[in-house]
């Protein structure tokens, strides 16, 4: 795997509580392009260490798309998603949408 995108909304104990499974995939994949999405705030805990490469904010206007139901994703957004081997989720997704969005862009 050469990129990897996690996902993680949540309060910061539990983006706290996700940091031993990011080191066991970063300890799984050392080579691995690792980038978080989640609340800013929170990924602060993660960025520029062994974690990830990279944080993006999941607070970004137009990534709403990506959580709506039947919306369509921008365009921008599906390459980016596209760009990674693999997307692990740590959002509550009830109704699959999340996953749908993402096997549609991959």
């Amino acid at each position: 795997m050469n990129r990897i995108l996690v996902i993680r909304g949540g309060a910061i104990g539990d983006f706290i509580l996700t940091l031993p499974a990011l080191k066991a995939l970063r300890d799984a994949c050392p080579h691995a392009q690792i980038e978080i999405l989640g609340l800013q705030a929170h990924c602060g805990l993660a960025e520029d260490r062994f974690y990830a490469q990279a944080v993006r904010s999941i607070e970004y206007g137009p990534l709403s798309s990506f959580f709506a139901k039947n919306s369509e994703l921008p365009a921008e957004f599906g390459k980016l998603f596209a760009s990674f081997d693999s997307i692990i989720s740590y959002l509550y997704d009830p109704d699959r949408s999340l996953k749908k969005t993402c096997a549609a862009v991959g």
